[in-house]
This record gives C-alpha cells, sequence and structure tokens, in this order.
C-alpha cells in the first residue's frame, strides 16, 4: 500500500524521561504522517514506538497496557476519545503521563 507522508504533527513529551518510552531523547519532535490519519491511526503508531522502545529497554515480556499510564492531548481533549476524527497538519499533541496535574 502506497502512502503520502503530506502532514506533519508536533509532538511534545511533558514529563520527566517520558520521551524515552517513545523511542527519542527529545522533547519535542515533527513526526510525519499521511494524509487523511485519524487521531486513532496516529494512536497505533505512538503504540508501535512504545512497544519497539520497551523492547529494546527490556527485552522479553512486557506490558501493552503500560501505555495506559499516557494522556495524549490535541486541541485541549484526549484524543482517545476521539479516534475516528481527523487529524489537521501541523496539530501540536502532548504526550503527558496521566497522573499529571492531579
Amino acid at each position: 500500500e502506497y502512502s503520502v507522508w503530506a502532514m506533519e504533527v508536533r509532538v511534545r513529551y511533558v514529563g520527566r524521561d517520558i520521551a524515552e518510552y517513545f523511542g527519542t531523547s527529545e522533547k519535542f519532535e515533527v513526526l510525519q504522517i499521511p494524509e487523511g490519519s485519524t487521531y486513532g491511526q496516529l494512536l497505533e503508531r505512538f503504540r508501535e514506538r512504545f512497544m519497539q522502545a520497551l523492547r529494546r529497554r527490556h527485552g522479553g515480556r512486557i506490558n501493552e497496557d503500560m501505555l495506559s499510564v499516557f494522556v495524549f492531548v490535541s486541541r485541549g481533549r484526549n484524543i482517545r476519545r476521539i479516534p475516528d476524527e481527523p487529524v489537521k497538519d501541523g496539530d501540536e499533541i502532548l504526550v503527558v503521563p496521566a497522573d499529571a496535574g492531579g
């Protein structure tokens, strides 16, 4: 299947060492995604990166449920609640620990 990598989203990892759970040491990065992607598809990409990073860090058995300790926010909304909504080019995604801010 051919995809056009036509959109970019800015990702900001909020909190100490959060980015490392997604395979980067940067607090800010730009991801290219196919035009027309939904938030659900973007979440799947985060899940894949999370699983790869955990395998590198811990090897063997890992718990995918650990991903639930992170909240993904765009335009003030938790994107897990709007998986079918299209991502807009240039959206900023905040990745924060679920317990951030009380």
